[in-house]
């Protein structure tokens, strides 16, 4: 039995996850769709998809998996247009850095019997230093020694959670249960903030009068801290993200005013063995988390079980598909 999957929006996720189930040879139809039918073609030839279906509700009407790699500021309307012709039993499964947003949309918006989940990619860390995010960047071992955030609600089909566990493992990486709730607090911390903190940079920078004269020596520095804006949440409506998980991002800004505070207060006071050790622990912390997270030490942390739900990978109404059958090779 062949499952279908049709992914939308392609960029370095969603051509990513074609490449890595056509590396496994897996029983599953791979159909992808993208606003731009130029970008379509060019993610075909990488051979990541085995069709593009450039209309959305003809792109997911047979699919029981449906991947959203969207920005923030297009979710709602493509769940608005998709929502009619998804069949009975379809998992929808959103990539975005939202949770509760966007599980409150689908539930206003989808039928019954169709279900989402949050699943929020982490990159294999050999590539996390990449600052380039675009579909040339996909590859099929991009999730391989990472996980994949899964958030639900209390209404979601088990089965449903189940199926997004197997689909993660498919793509070479491990489910990570999380409250939606607690998930979008650390997105706030380790992902809003640095783009909010680029942005800020740029402005103050550009704000200042030498900036004129500045902007042409600047170097390394200055463009690895504004990396983030290459690959900021939205393509035009900048600033949803944020604003969806505003509690959070209020959070963690006063956070960072706060230790701007405390750099200043030391250079104001000229105490340069404070400074020194304030900044010495930033670098040690830095290279201490690089090293656990390219190593994936991380014996401190305990994962939430996961849910065992029975032994299919779908099991929903429509679907009823084995996780051997996905194991299968294509013929």
């Amino acid at each position: 039995m062949t499952v279908q999957m049709t992914v939308i929006g392609l960029n370095q996720i969603g051509v990513s996850i074609g490449l890595a189930l056509k590396a496994g040879n897996h029983a599953i139809t791979r159909v992808g769709s993208d606003e731009d039918i130029l970008t379509e073609g060019k993610a075909q030839k990488l051979g990541a998809f085995d069709k593009m279906v450039h209309n959305l509700p003809s792109a997911v009407e047979n699919a029981d998996i449906v991947v959203l790699c969207l920005p923030v500021d297009e979710i709602r309307k493509t769940l608005e247009a998709i929502a009619p012709a998804l069949k009975p039993g379809a998992v929808v499964l959103d990539t975005s850095a939202l949770k509760t947003a966007v599980l409150n949309w689908a539930e206003g918006i989808l039928p019954e019997e169709r279900h989402l989940l949050a699943f929020t990619p982490t990159i294999n860390p050999e590539y996390i230093q990449e600052t380039v995010h675009g579909y040339e960047n996909a590859r099929a071992d991009l999730f391989q020694k990472s996980v994949f955030l899964i958030g639900s609600t209390e209404k979601t089909h088990p089965d449903a959670v189940k199926l997004a566990a197997d689909f993660s493992t498919l793509l070479g990486a491990k489910p990570y249960f999380s409250d939606p709730v607690e998930a979008e607090g650390l997105t706030a911390l380790v992902h809003h903030l640095p783009q909010i903190s680029a942005v800020a940079l740029f402005r103050a920078i550009a704000a200042q009068p030498g900036w004129r004269e500045g902007r042409k020596i600047a170097g390394p520095a200055f463009i690895n801290t504004l990396a983030t804006l290459e690959s900021l949440d939205e393509r035009k409506e900048y600033g949803q993200a944020m604003l969806l998980n505003s509690e959070n991002t209020l959070r963690v800004i006063d956070g960072l005013v706060e230790e701007l505070h405390k750099m200043r207060g030391m250079i104001s006071s000229q105490d340069a063995e404070a400074l020194q050790a304030y900044i010495k622990e930033a670098v040690d912390g830095r290279e201490l988390w690089l090293k656990k997270r390219q190593t994936h030490d991380w014996e401190y942390v305990s994962a939430p079980e996961m849910p065992t739900t029975g032994q299919w990978l779908g099991k929903l109404v429509g679907m009823g598909v084995k996780l051997k059958d996905l194991d299968k090779p294509k013929k």
